[in-house]
C-alpha cells in the first residue's frame, strides 16, 4: 500500500510544476504586450491618421492616439512590474533550495501585498540597497519604450498642429487642437512622475529581497 504522505508530496510537487510553468508563460505574454502593443498602436494610428480629411477629424484622432499612447504606457510599467514581482517570486519559491514558506502563488502574492502594507519602511530601505548595486538592470529596455511613447506623442501633436496651417479652423477644431496639446503636456509631467524608468532601478532585486522576507514570515 502507498503512503498517503507520498502521495500528496507528489501532488503538491506536481502542482508546483505546473505553477512554475504557467507563470513562465505569463513574462512571456507579458514580454509581447511591452514589445509589440506600442508598434501595434503606432503603426494604425498613424494609418488611420494619414487617411482622414478635415482638420476637426484630425484633432479628434490625434487626441485619441494621444490617449491611447499614454495608457498603454501605464500598462507597459504595470506589466513591468508584474515581471518583477513574478521573477522575484521564481527565484525565491521555486529556484531557491534554501527552506521557505511556499503557500502557492495567490496565497504568496496576498501575502506580498499585506507585507507591503505593513513594512513601508523595509521596503523602502530595500529599494535604496538595491539602488546601489553595480549590475546589469534587466529593465533597461524599457528608457527606449518610454521615450517612443513620448516622441510619438510629440509627433502627433505636430500633426494635429500642422493640419491647422493655412486653414481657417473652427472654434470646435481650435479647441481640441488645445485639449490634444494640454493632454500631451499633462501625460509627460505623469509620464515623468509615476511611469519613469529611473523610478526604481534593479526591480527584480528588489521583488527578490522582499519575497524572500514574505516567504521567510
Amino acid at each position: 500500500m502507498m503512503n498517503p504522505n507520498s502521495i500528496n508530496s507528489s501532488s503538491f510537487e506536481a502542482l508546483r510544476s505546473q505553477e512554475y510553468g504557467v507563470l513562465r508563460e505569463e513574462l512571456k505574454i507579458n514580454r509581447q504586450f511591452v514589445f509589440e502593443r506600442p508598434l501595434l498602436i503606432v503603426g494604425v494610428s498613424f494609418a488611420a491618421i494619414a487617411n482622414l480629411e478635415g482638420a476637426l477629424l484630425l484633432q479628434a484622432a490625434s487626441l485619441f492616439f494621444l490617449l491611447l499612447l499614454f495608457y498603454n504606457l501605464w500598462f507597459t510599467f504595470n506589466r513591468l512590474n508584474s515581471n518583477s514581482r513574478i521573477l522575484g517570486y521564481l527565484r525565491v519559491a521555486h529556484e531557491s533550495s534554501e527552506s521557505r514558506n511556499r503557500p502557492g502563488w495567490e496565497s504568496a502574492l496576498s501575502l506580498h501585498r499585506k507585507w507591503l502594507a505593513e513594512n513601508r519602511k523595509r521596503y523602502r530601505e530595500i529599494v535604496e540597497h538595491c539602488e546601489k548595486l553595480h549590475i546589469h538592470d534587466t529593465n533597461r529596455f524599457f528608457q527606449g519604450i518610454f521615450w517612443f511613447h513620448i516622441m510619438m506623442g510629440g509627433l502627433a501633436v505636430f500633426v494635429a498642429f500642422n493640419s491647422l496651417v493655412g486653414t481657417a479652423a473652427g472654434l470646435p477644431t481650435f479647441a481640441l487642437a488645445i485639449l490634444t496639446l494640454v493632454v500631451y503636456v499633462t501625460g509627460i509631467v505623469v509620464s515623468l512622475t509615476r511611469w519613469n524608468p529611473h523610478r526604481i532601478r534593479n526591480p527584480i532585486e528588489v521583488e527578490t529581497l522582499v519575497w524572500e522576507e514574505v516567504l521567510g514570515d
